[in-house]
């Protein structure tokens, strides 16, 4: 097995963003995770989530877990309560976001496949539902057709703060991290291989708690599937050089902001 042309797919879009792996969804795939750290998805039996530098309080909308030992935030049966068709509200992008399937659940995070709709109803304009890479790629561009029913994107939804065990998630300082780093590669004329944070805002569950939202791009194959897709036997060296030169090129980024992960 032999992966497709570079310019026809990005291969490895979650681990090059700092370790995170795609969750398969409804009719795609997609990386979810955000300032380190992101849920992991089929095949890694959902675990991780997010990070960041915030600190625990209570329990509720936009606080902390408070460190509950050896329980996950998304232990919780009350955590994160949305339905499919449901409607995740708060953007300053007037539009709303609508819930078309729950792709997985980490440490910190539920992550659920979402539809772009314009606030006052119908469909958006933009950039396509995934990334293609060319030669001459500027790397921040989404590129193919738009369905009628608007562009498709990852929602990760958390409390704005949280903790367990002896991590931490911040979700806005998250969000910000992401953006910051996309920014970073754009302004110096690289390919942005780290996952793409294009919204972020306060919203609601269904039941009224307050939540974080981070509106990620839908990425495609994690690095599992592709090993999977080649039946266990490990990866050709071409396919090897290229991973390790996306990582290596992210770990450069990464470096320059003084961020570890």
């Amino acid at each position: 097995w032999l992966p497709p042309p570079l310019d026809q797919a990005r291969l490895l879009g979650p681990l090059c963003a700092m370790g995170w792996t795609a969750a398969k969804g409804a009719k795609g795939k997609s990386s979810k995770g955000g300032g380190g750290s992101g849920s992991k998805g089929e095949g890694w039996k959902g675990k991780a989530g997010g990070s960041g530098s915030g600190k625990g309080g209570g329990k509720g909308g936009g606080k902390g877990g408070g460190g509950r030992g050896g329980e996950k935030p998304t232990d919780d049966p009350t955590f994160v309560r949305i339905s499919e068709g449901a409607r995740l509200r708060g953007s300053s992008k007037g539009v709303d976001y609508i819930v078309e399937a729950s792709v997985a659940s980490g440490t910190f995070s539920r992550v659920f496949r979402v539809r772009e709709e314009a606030s006052g109803g119908g469909s958006s304009s933009g950039g396509g539902n995934k990334r293609r890479w060319g030669p001459k790629s500027p790397g921040c561009e989404a590129s193919g057709d738009v369905g009628e029913e608007g562009r498709i994107f990852a929602a990760k939804v958390m409390r704005a703060t949280d903790s367990y065990i002896q991590y931490t998630s911040d979700a806005r300082k998250e969000g910000d991290l992401l953006q910051r780093l996309e920014q970073s590669q754009v302004n110096s004329g690289r390919d942005v291989l780290t996952m793409r944070c294009l919204d972020s805002f306060a919203t609601k569950d269904d039941h009224g708690q307050e939540y974080w939202c981070l509106i990620l791009e839908w990425l495609d194959a994690s690095l599992f599937d592709v090993v999977r897709a080649n039946r266990g036997q490990g990866l050709h060296l071409a396919l090897v050089r290229v991973l390790l030169r996306q990582l290596l090129e992210q770990l450069r980024v990464l470096q320059e902001y003084d961020c570890t992960h």
